[in-house]
């Protein structure tokens, strides 16, 4: 069979590796850039590190055995942009350079890795050996591959109606989406000069949307 071109999503809690400490602590990193250009088994990464553990978190990570130089800039106290070179060997990166080195998205919460990469040319035989590669790093708990998608490379957030925005702005706003609610249906409609059934009909729909579109980033849903 000929080389095609595969999506792989996995989801991993990677052993030994500095992303397990987000399992511990209120810290989101989603990675923005990574350069493989360097000599040597390493890497460089650009990432943005949020959350209100933020400070804590930043320490432990700066001395993990794999990190081997930081640069941060601080944005606000719950936020960072971090510049990093990490070794290489061991990692998913090492796994998406030999393949292909295109990263579509890489996120990290709750101690697990959670990567979207293209493999540009591929035999399908080779997947389970890659699968294979990273199930001795860690956990895998998801491993999902499809053929790409435009979906994959555009704007992962769905486009709402002018309604459906409008709603769902003044939803959040007046706490109707808080629990428990702060405010009922009919006031949120009051404050946007339509019927109840109407901002019914808006927010569901908004609703439906944005769940259905993280569903699809999390490979929960295919279509």
């Amino acid at each position: 069979m000929g080389y095609r071109s595969y999506v792989v999503y996995l989801e991993l809690s990677h052993t030994g590796c500095w992303t397990e400490g987000t399992g511990s602590k209120d810290v989101f990193v989603k990675n923005l850039q990574q350069d493989f250009s360097y000599s040597g088994d390493t890497y460089k990464a650009i990432s943005v590190f949020v959350g209100d553990d933020l400070r804590t978190f930043l320490g432990p990570f700066k001395l993990h055995r794999n990190i081997l130089g930081v640069k941060i800039h601080s944005l606000s106290k719950n936020i960072a942009l971090v510049e990093f070179t990490s070794a290489r060997s061991g990692t998913v990166a090492d796994l998406v350079k030999k393949h292909g080195r295109v990263t579509i998205s890489l996120e990290i919460v709750d101690g697990v890795e959670r990567w979207r990469f293209l493999l540009p040319r591929a035999r399908k035989e080779s997947i389970g050996l890659l699968r294979d590669n990273i199930e001795i790093m860690g956990n895998l708990l998801k491993f999902y591959v499809t053929e790409p998608e435009p979906t994959y490379f555009t704007d992962p957030y769905p486009l709402l109606s002018h309604y459906e925005d409008k709603a769902l702005i003044q939803a959040y706003l007046s706490g109707y989406l808080d629990y428990p609610r702060r405010t009922r249906a009919k006031n949120v409609a009051k404050a946007l000069g339509i019927s109840p059934a109407t901002f019914l009909y808006h927010i569901r729909r908004a609703e439906k949307k944005l769940v259905a579109s993280y569903l699809r980033r999390r490979s929960i849903l295919v279509s």
